[in-house]
């Protein structure tokens, strides 16, 4: 359908989350079949952002583009012998299966032919599937490669468009599947995750996204916004408003280094409860400790909504502390005040971390709203603003009000816990643990760390995990505001086939547990795995902490489902250990604007839960009182 564009709007920019491209060598393709150039794989991306578009903000009047082709597919021209300025395009990449290269082993000496998709719109039902299909099954590809023979008599011959396949959040695939060091490294199709984070793009909640981000083209990358699963943008629209997540984040790296505070080293906090009007805090060594719960109570998280759809909600009890119980969390989802949605029951494999996928913008006509007080809005008359049936308003609105609660939460933080440090000068308060953004955090906890280029030599190496043992969490109060700091160890985690480096006993759980498992996988290849210590007593401003250490046999089956074509199990049996932690965003991916300090977690909810709605945090959690 032709629509005149608004040139005083910028692009919004489409990126596929996920592919199953396959890399081939030169001597494949056909003589006459050259790389295309920058200028015609530019248009090729602008036409198949169009038709994306079609499908996610139809009539929308704004300019899209895809942000460029998915991993391993790759643009080739022939020349026309009937014109002088146009050329034939064709795109390889589409993945050769073990029984198609058999086949072809008993054909003619002469190599099959690559398979090629002729034009942007042939292209279309493929690109469709790798963004909005969970299950990663080819079944549900319209594409003429994919369907079945009992659809598709000859491999060549082109099937029927059907209708569009079922949209859903994609996790993030592998970036890099193989160590250079390890046995099993092999040369098959690299399947990836390309971004999700994780960036945060766009508005318009109504459709499941899935391994798509968007994002406004004269944004940064870093900006993605994801509304259902692995995609940051919905797609088709669906009866449902179903948030989906987005996909793997491409975690970039904090461009501007934060200066080391002058402020005194935060030393190990020694542990005492404050003021004796307050209920005890005990010595952190005595607490226990929710580390080991996947989704800690408090946090906000993706919850499955139906087989395909997630929505964002808060953790309001969990029964992972009772052996006697099935692991269930029980969630509020997030809406606006005057919706009070009902708790939903999920267990962890109908769950996901908060920065898996990412969140999307509002919808156009509430952007205005968005970086409004939720509790001040009127939000029921709103829900006349949305361009939806009248029955359907109720559900977008609810939709649009977690995308905005989520990105309030994100950009805020709130303490608990305060401790007496005499170490430390009086403008500086120490606490034994931070709502940080969407997570809960605790002194002697591992979290995910961006560490600069004079702290290691592979600083920017994605398929590294650098972490900090924190030691502290420490407010610091001067005349130019405040300044959250956390204090610790850096330690990078690496294969090693030396001997065990030393103090591996020493260090939090969930890095043992790590270290464990992963020597388990690769002990059958002569390897061990390593945590080495690079910094100690190292200062952190916020902007440098990413979010929370995720352990990878316990992430890693939620992330890599098959896919890429294998699943966790797959990788695991075949001594591969996919890198998660970049799988994930960071905190402050989303968009938003810098909220900063909040009294208490419920200030980060207020205007999306009932006012008096209950919430838990978890075990012993204290958090001062206002004004304090």
């Amino acid at each position: 359908m032709d629509r005149s564009k608004d040139p005083s709007k910028e692009a919004v920019v489409f990126r596929c989350i996920r592919s199953d491209g396959m890399k081939y060598d030169e001597a494949r393709f056909p003589a006459d079949h050259k790389p295309a150039d920058e200028a015609t794989v530019r248009s090729y991306c602008d036409r198949l952002g169009a038709m994306i578009a079609e499908q996610v903000y139809p009539g929308s009047l704004q300019s899209f583009t895809l942000e460029g082709l998915p991993e391993f597919y790759q643009l080739r021209v022939r020349a026309r012998t009937d014109s002088k300025t146009r050329n034939d395009t064709f795109l390889y990449g589409f993945p050769e299966h073990e029984d198609e290269k058999e086949k072809k082993k008993t054909k003619a000496k002469k190599q099959a032919a690559l398979k090629s998709f002729r034009s942007p719109a042939e292209f279309f039902d493929h690109l469709l599937w790798l963004i909005t299909d969970a299950t990663n099954d080819e079944k549900n590809c319209a594409c003429r490669f994919c369907k079945p023979p009992s659809v598709s008599q000859e491999e060549t011959q082109e099937a029927t468009t059907s209708s569009q396949p079922k949209s859903g959040p994609v996790p993030p695939h592998v970036i890099s599947k193989s160590r250079s060091a390890s046995p099993a490294a092999r040369t098959s199709a690299k399947k990836t995750g390309g971004a999700v984070l994780t960036p945060k793009a766009v508005p318009s909640p109504s459709i499941p996204q899935a391994q798509l981000s968007v994002q406004h083209a004269a944004q940064p990358v870093a900006q993605q916004l994801p509304v259902q699963p692995a995609m940051k943008t919905p797609m088709q629209p669906a009866a449902q408003p179903t948030v989906q997540p987005a996909a793997q984040p491409t975690v970039q790296p904090v461009a501007q280094p934060v200066a080391q505070p002058t402020a005194q080293p935060i030393a190990q906090p020694t542990a005492q409860p404050q003021p004796p009007a307050q209920p005890a805090v005990q010595s952190q060594t005595q607490i226990k400790s929710d580390e080991s719960v996947l989704f800690r109570e408090g946090e906000v998280v993706w919850f499955r909504k139906q087989s395909s759809t997630f929505r964002l909600g808060i953790v309001v009890q969990s029964t992972h502390g009772d052996p006697t119980s099935t692991p269930i969390s029980r969630i509020k989802p997030l809406a606006h005040y005057q919706a009070d949605l009902g708790i939903e029951e999920r267990s962890d494999a109908d769950l996901r971390p908060f920065l898996t996928y990412s969140v999307p913008k509002v919808q156009p006509q509430l952007e205005e709203y968005a970086h409004q007080p939720m509790e001040q809005l009127q939000w029921q008359a709103l829900e006349t603003l949305l361009p939806y049936a009248d029955t359907q308003r109720g559900e977008y609105l609810c939709l649009e009000a977690s995308k905005i609660a989520a990105s309030r939460v994100d950009h805020s933080y709130s303490l608990f816990n305060p401790l007496q440090n005499p170490n430390l000068s009086p403008n500086h308060l120490s606490f034994g643990g931070v709502f940080f953004g969407c997570e809960k955090i605790n002194v002697f906890e591992a979290v995910r760390v961006h560490v600069e280029a004079d702290e290691h030599p592979q600083w920017d190496n994605a398929d590294l995990t650098f972490v900090m043992v924190l030691k502290g969490i420490v407010l610091e109060k001067t005349e130019q505001g405040e300044r959250l700091l956390f204090g610790g160890d850096i330690w990078v985690l690496q294969d090693s086939k030396d001997e065990q480096a030393p103090n591996q006993d020493q260090m939090p759980p969930a890095m043992r547990r790590e270290k464990a498992f992963r020597d388990e996988v690769v002990k059958k290849y002569g390897y061990h795995c390593d945590w080495l210590l690079l910094r100690n007593n190292t200062v952190k401003t916020e902007k440098f902490i990413k979010g929370r250490f995720y352990e990878s046999q316990k992430l890693g089956p939620m992330l890599y489902q098959g896919q890429a074509g294998q699943t966790w199990d797959d990788y695991i049996r075949e001594g591969i250990i996919p890198t998660i932690q970049k799988s994930l965003n960071r905190r402050l991916d989303s968009w938003g604007a810098t909220i900063g300090r909040l009294p208490t977690r419920r200030d980060a909810f207020a205007g999306a839960i009932p006012p008096n709605f209950p919430l838990s945090l978890g075990p012993r959690v204290f958090e001062q009182p206002r004004g304090t």
